[in-house]
């Protein structure tokens, strides 16, 4: 299955983020080979496209609490691109994914699209994508309470609501995934240690936390908002 099938995405538009949270469920395909297909064609053939410029790839600060350790993160100015044929056609087999060649053979992916609610960033912040990174996934945003959170310890903080979710490219009737929570907060310092008030915070709401480390940015590498 080289192409999405024809389920229905739900209209949205404006700025946004591609969220993608994913694990090897496979002995076959070793953590480098997934790292290699994933850094060299996967982000390399999302770039080449018209709709998504930046790509940040992340793992997991606890991979031995997580069932995903890997993630990824794509800001789009337009979210209708993720509706678009173009994005539906970037290819998920290559004969760096071994036996098949379809990455969905040996890893399992967790997708979400969502839009942009708000943001806030820390007076002088460095540009560019921070070292580390927490998803806190919310019923409720508590938005001016979460963006406080962009201070000294913390660079920069993001809302986003999500409108659809996926696994693989499964027919909706396939997925086995339950509903993610409606908000995502995605929080971004320079330390771990900094990313500790807003996990706790994001506890305190009822939230599911995880906290990553960054890999590598791609592309536009001071693209991070979805403004």
């Amino acid at each position: 299955m080289s192409s999405f099938p024809s389920y229905t995405v739900p209209t949205a538009s404006g700025p946004g983020v591609l969220f993608v949270n994913s694990k090897i469920v496979s002995p076959t395909l070793s953590p480098s080979v997934y790292t290699e297909w994933y850094e060299d064609v996967h982000i390399r053939d999302i770039l080449a496209t018209s709709g998504i410029k930046s790509a940040y790839r992340y793992y997991s600060t606890c991979p031995e609490q997580v069932e995903r350790p890997y993630m990824a993160l794509y800001p789009l100015k337009a979210v209708e691109f993720l509706q678009s044929d173009e994005f539906k056609a970037i290819p998920v087999v290559n004969n760096v994914i071994p036996g098949s060649g379809m990455v969905f053979d040996y890893a399992d992916f967790d997708t979400r699209y969502y839009t942009h609610v708000a943001a806030s960033e820390a007076q002088g912040a460095v540009k560019g994508p921070a070292p580390f990174l927490a998803v806190i996934a919310l019923s409720d945003p508590a938005t001016d309470a979460i963006l406080s959170l962009a201070k000294d310890s913390v660079r920069r903080v993001r809302i986003a609501e999500n409108y659809f979710s996926r696994q693989n490219r499964l027919p909706a009737e396939a997925n086995k995934l339950a509903a993610p929570p409606k908000y995502l907060v995605i929080v971004e310092a320079d330390t771990e240690d900094g990313l500790r008030g807003a996990v706790e915070a994001g506890e305190l709401k009822g939230g599911k936390t995880a906290s990553f480390k960054l890999l590598k940015g791609f592309g536009e590498k001071e693209q991070v908002y979805f403004e």
